[in-house]
């Protein structure tokens, strides 16, 4: 990945000139340039590491002692031939500097999340969302190629439970999935007046971003935003076998071995069950929030957001929900978390996160008629002032 170099990188403790810490001899080394990233190993006080790379960015700490250092995160090679990250406030004596590659952090990302909700001035001509539960798209789609990239390296390993790992990885892994599809994301929230980064959140909840994952319960679940048979052919998705239970595990099973079968070839599944499409997917997720915002409050939950994230996680499921898009919106809208997450993916692969993404991008215009997405007719949800106002009140943090 990184050509090796004759660097050296020598660690030295600071406990003795900050009581605060305990005296030690390691410092930690980390799978990523973060604190909260997985735990690799130690290095040990006075030992001579291999210099492979060092950010261009500078991470902040918080000591127990009030003491907020900075400093950019050193990639080393240990003596067993790990690779891991080490914060540079606990290094001395790094020779030839110069030499090391720096891991450049980019602005693409920050640029290319833009969570800006519409505003009441722009909901002129919107129909109401009323009996639109079956509403058609005037699409047709073309045959798909397979999704650009599938080799890129992201953070997190995939299961039948989505993207897994500790925690700072499977959330790195979960946000970078997820926003391939960022695009869609947002024409839905624009069609339906949704908050913005809502369906998202969503899809980082239900799915951490991949389209082909099945319900981890197998009971025939399915797509970015997971949805049932039931569901799904309530807002006007067609399923494999034309299913229309809620649960059934012999067709979730059936539904797995589906996708086993034919991963390589989107369109396959696309024609097998519209939840595999992800323009259709998002389209009636998105509806469906809005015929649930546009119900009202239920008291248990609270005002008609809360309600319908209630009405679509369930209500034994929704205080996890609620708790889980809080954590991923205030992600979303996290400068150095995403900021991180670029380095941290232009470090492991050929390509950068932005060539990524816009590829993503041209496939959604092309395969998934996006552009022509965008001119079919909006909606406006009956509560949507209230619900923007519950948005920024407890969402955007």
């Amino acid at each position: 990945m990184i050509k090796q170099t004759s660097i050296f990188l020598l660690i030295v403790l600071l406990s003795a000139c900050n009581p605060m810490l305990k005296p030690s001899t390691n410092v930690n080394i980390r799978k990523y340039p973060d604190s909260k990233a997985e735990l690799l190993g130690t290095a040990e006080e006075g030992e001579k590491y291999t210099l492979l790379a060092k950010t261009s960015f500078a991470d902040t700490l918080n000591f127990k002692n009030g003491e907020k250092p900075s400093s950019p995160w050193y990639l080393i090679e240990t003596k067993d031939g790990v690779d891991g990250w080490i914060f540079g406030y606990f290094t001395d004596k790094i020779r030839k500097p110069e030499e090391v590659q720096t891991v450049q952090k980019s602005l693409f990302l920050n640029d290319w999340v833009k969570l800006s909700p519409l505003s009441l001035k722009d909901t002129i001509r919107r129909e109401s969302v009323k009996n639109m539960r079956k509403e058609t798209l005037q699409l047709s789609f073309s045959t798909a190629p397979s999704f650009p990239y599938p080799q890129a390296t992201i953070p997190g390993k995939q299961n039948k439970l989505g993207i897994v790992g500790a925690d700072y990885d499977r959330n790195v892994g979960k946000v970078l999935y997820a926003l391939r599809f960022l695009p869609i994301t947002t024409a839905v929230e624009e069609r339906y007046f949704l908050p913005s980064g809502l369906l998202l959140c969503m899809i980082i909840q239900e799915s951490s971003g991949l389209p082909f994952l099945p319900n981890s319960l197998d009971d025939g679940g399915i797509g970015l935003c997971h949805m049932q048979p039931s569901i799904a052919s309530e807002f006007g998705l067609v399923c494999f076998e034309k299913a229309t239970m809620h649960r059934d595990e012999e067709f979730g099973r059936k539904l797995r071995d589906l996708v086993e079968k034919n991963r390589e070839y989107p369109f396959s599944l696309f024609q097998a069950d519209e939840r595999f499409n992800p323009l259709l997917n998002l389209d009636a997720a998105g509806r469906m929030m809005a015929t649930y915002m546009a119900a009202g409050a239920n008291p248990a939950y609270g005002g008609p957001l809360r309600s319908a994230v209630a009405r679509y996680s369930g209500k034994y499921n929704f205080k996890h929900y609620w708790e889980s898009l809080i954590i991923y919106m205030s992600l979303l809208h996290d400068t150095s978390f995403l900021n991180k997450a670029e380095a941290m993916f232009n470090f492991e692969n050929s390509i950068t996160l932005k060539e990524y993404l816009l590829a993503w991008q041209a496939y959604h215009q092309d395969y998934l008629q996006l552009e022509e997405y965008k001119k079919q007719k909006q909606f406006l949800p009956e509560n949507a002032p209230i619900v923007m106002e519950t948005y920024y009140r407890h969402m955007v943090k």
